[in-house]
């Protein structure tokens, strides 16, 4: 078996309970599809505070892993901001 021996934990205030819920409920799927022996993720969410912990058995696979779920927050951000505009617009 491969040891976790790389691990980063990153806390991401996004200033908003629901923006949190929301992020956590598009990540969640993927932690429990993606874990394998050569990483494992977790993630966590807190009132307004998402924490994703990431570890690997390599620092090259470690920063794969930040780069795409970061990537996936900023993504469901972007997304949810069309959303809400596009609402806006249609009330006006």
């Amino acid at each position: 078996m491969s040891v976790l021996k790389y691990r980063a934990k990153i806390a991401i205030d996004v200033q908003s309970r629901k923006f949190a819920d929301t992020i956590f409920k598009v990540l969640k799927p993927e932690t429990n599809i993606d874990n394998s022996k050569r990483y494992k993720i977790q993630i966590e969410c807190t009132e307004e505070i998402l924490t994703v912990i990431f570890e690997a058995i390599s620092i090259s696979k470690l920063r794969a892993l930040i780069n795409s779920y970061l990537r996936w927050i900023i993504t469901t951000k972007n997304t949810i901001k069309v959303i809400v505009e596009a609402e806006y617009k249609n009330l006006c």
